[in-house]
C-alpha cells in the first residue's frame, strides 16, 4: 500500500472488513438495491476519517471518481440515505473503531490486585473468596 492514495487505502481496508465480517450485501430482500451496505460502511469511515459531516463527505466524493469506481457506487448517495444507515446499523460501532488521544497511562508491575478488599477479607465475611484472578503483566 505504500505510494497509493490513503483515501483508497482507507476504503480498501474497509470493503475487506466488511468483507471479513460477511456483512450482507442488502439489509432486506425487499430493499431497493441502489448501496450495498459495505459500500456505505466504507463512505461512512471515510467521513469520519477525514472529520467530515454527512453532507461534507457527499461533497467530496462528487470530486473522487476513482475513489467511486473502487466502492463500485453508480451514483453519489443522499446525504441521508447514510445518516439514516448509520442510525439502523449496529454492527457499524464494531468494524469502525476510533481511536481517540490518551492523556495519562501508568504502568502497575507491583504484583497487587486491583480489588477494594483484600482476600482475607473476603475470606472471613463471605466464607469463600469472590476475589477475581488477575494477570500480572509488566514492560
Amino acid at each position: 500500500m505504500y505510494g497509493e492514495n490513503i483515501y483508497i487505502s482507507v476504503s480498501k481496508c474497509c470493503l475487506a472488513a466488511c468483507k471479513a465480517a460477511r456483512i450482507r450485501n442488502y439489509s432486506c430482500k425487499k430493499s431497493k438495491k441502489m448501496y450495498k451496505q459495505s459500500q456505505l460502511i466504507s463512505v461512512y469511515a471515510l467521513m469520519k476519517y477525514l472529520r467530515q459531516t454527512f453532507r461534507g463527505i457527499i461533497s467530496i466524493l462528487e470530486i473522487m471518481p476513482k475513489l467511486l469506481d473502487l466502492l463500485g457506487l453508480k451514483q453519489i448517495p443522499h446525504f441521508t440515505t447514510v445518516q439514516k444507515f448509520v442510525q439502523r446499523f449496529d454492527k457499524i460501532n464494531k468494524l469502525i473503531s476510533i481511536r481517540k488521544p490518551i492523556d495519562i497511562i501508568a504502568i502497575d508491575a507491583s504484583g497487587f490486585s486491583s480489588d477494594y478488599a483484600s482476600k482475607y477479607y473476603a475470606d472471613r465475611i463471605k466464607g469463600e473468596s469472590l476475589v477475581k484472578n488477575y494477570v500480572k503483566n509488566s514492560i
